[in-house]
């Protein structure tokens, strides 16, 4: 999940000699770069643009955005992901041919959201995938800093709109652009990441292994 640590993990890797793939940097430089405003200043310790660009859902005068705009540019995250997993293999090949012996594939966190098993088995077949798996404690904090900071996030589009569904029921809100985005994301932030553990967790056993924080 975003916050766990594999982007700061790694980059250590990269300080020790690894080639260092960011499936967000590929995303917003190469396949979104037409999308995405500023694109070409994206990179490892800057992926503000890409976020800014797929927003997150409610009222657009509090800051969000139109729900079907929203879920236009959730499927345009979804098919550049997919393409950027699937150039891993290519990327490993260039990493070799610049020098480097070593590749780490930093993925992001809705790698689990993916509904292309070619990924995983195109995955398995070149890397090792590691699933970080946070302690209760890390879990809460995760928790506070995404109550304290709320950022856009990657929603499978039924699970969204049965959060919405959910979400509106309990706000009294009468339709998504009405929401509240910053209300909706400490709302669905902890469901979406329950949902998540399970799909990290089958992942990692059908393809890789699981490592904890500690």
């Amino acid at each position: 999940m975003s916050g766990v640590g594999k982007t700061s993990l790694s980059t250590t890797l990269a300080k020790s000699g690894w080639f260092h793939y960011s499936g967000d940097v590929r995303i917003g430089r190469h396949y979104l770069k037409n999308d995405v405003p500023e694109s070409d200043k994206i990179a490892m310790k800057n992926l503000a643009p890409l976020s800014r660009w797929l927003g997150r859902p409610g009222n657009p005068a509090l800051g969000g955005m139109a729900i079907g705009e929203f879920k236009r540019r959730l499927k345009l995250h979804h098919d550049s992901e997919v393409a950027a997993m699937l150039d891993v293999p290519e990327m490993i090949t260039q990493s070799r041919q610049d020098g480097f012996t070593n590749f780490i594939n930093d993925a992001g966190g809705s790698l689990c959201e993916l509904d292309a098993p070619a990924v995983f088995e195109t995955l398995a077949a070149h890397t090792l995938i590691v699933y970080i798996k946070a302690t209760p404690e890390e879990e809460d904090e995760l928790f506070r800093r995404a109550v304290a900071k709320p950022k856009p996030l990657y929603y499978p589009p039924a699970f969204l709109d049965g959060l919405i569904a959910d979400y509106l029921a309990q706000s009294g809100d009468t339709h998504a652009d009405a929401m509240s985005p910053d209300d909706f994301f400490r709302f669905a932030f902890p469901k979406l990441f329950q949902a998540r553990l399970p799909k990290y967790e089958a992942i990692a056993q059908k393809y890789g292994v699981t490592v904890s924080t500690t």
